[in-house]
């Protein structure tokens, strides 16, 4: 005994599957734009209050005092900024902040390369950095991407190591520009050496371990694995920033780079200096 289907029926259903199916994706947008104007909102009101305070926020060389409330400090600090306009200036000033708290090591980084296409405007900002002395200006080792030095000073003299691995420091002072090609493209290249070893018989696959991978990667060559990484923007993500590099590293946010002051750094310098670090033990 067969029934036949009652076409209006049909016609309800697949009306009243189709209806939350459209809906779905517009609900979504819905969220994503009241998010992003909250947040929008937030740093507005966050800048005007500044912008009425007028006391001035001391550097770290102005202001050993806080800096002895710190245990124990990064020896590489990297920032990942996800928003769309960069602020050269105060992209500068938390590298110059960075250095004078005693930070060798810096890492600048996001997504789609502006900060390594506008380097030339960061470094003139930087030079133009009262926090910092003539001569530790000079002394700072530009890096872009795998290892590329612009102004390269110093050597590979001290060993290093934070726990994620072992690195090499390249001179006193060094700022890395990243972008997304520097992350997951660094090790694809990396297992391709090494494949290629393995195929001339240079290299047996029984010894490819961390140690060999490590040796391969190109991106913060001759740099410890940072200590600390600050994401600075809307995005609660790492948007491909080095995953090889930051297996144990700790993740702290910022919610904007425009305007940032000292205090915001040093915020994130306390947590990391009241944190204990076991490294799986």
């Amino acid at each position: 005994m067969s029934s036949a289907k009652d076409p209006v029926a049909a016609k309800h259903h697949s009306a009243s599957v189709a209806l939350p199916q459209f809906l779905f994706p517009l609900l979504l947008t819905f969220v994503h734009w009241v998010a992003a104007a909250l947040w929008a909102i937030r740093a507005a009101v966050k800048k005007f209050a500044r912008t009425l305070s007028s006391e001035r926020e001391s550097c770290p060389s102005e202001s050993s005092s806080s800096l002895s409330l710190l245990t124990k400090l990064p020896s590489h600090i990297a920032f990942a900024v996800s928003e769309r306009c960069v602020s050269f200036f105060d992209l500068a000033n938390l590298v110059a902040w960075s250095l004078a708290a005693g930070i060798p090591n810096v890492s600048l980084y996001d997504h789609d390369g502006k900060i390594k296409a506008g380097r030339t405007e960061l470094m003139a900002a930087f030079r133009a950095q009262e926090s910092l002395d003539a001569e530790t200006r000079r002394s700072v080792s530009w890096r872009c991407g795998g290892g590329g030095t612009s102004g390269d000073h110093g050597d590979y003299s001290s060993m290093t190591t934070n726990g994620n691995g072992t690195g090499r420091t390249r001179g006193l002072r060094n700022v890395s520009l990243l972008s997304v090609e520097d992350g997951r493209g660094d090790i694809v290249r990396a297992a391709r050496k090494l494949a290629g070893r393995v195929s001339r018989g240079e290299l047996a696959a029984e010894e490819i371990d961390q140690v060999a991978v490590e040796r391969h990667l190109e991106a913060n060559e001759g740099m410890p694995d940072p200590d600390v990484l600050v994401r600075i923007g809307p995005a609660e993500s790492n948007m491909g920033f080095l995953p090889w590099q930051i297996r144990l590293t700790e993740i702290h946010q910022m919610e904007s780079l425009e305007d940032v002051r000292w205090s915001d750094l040093f915020t994130v310098l306390i947590k990391f200096s009241r944190c204990e670090q076991r490294f799986g033990k």
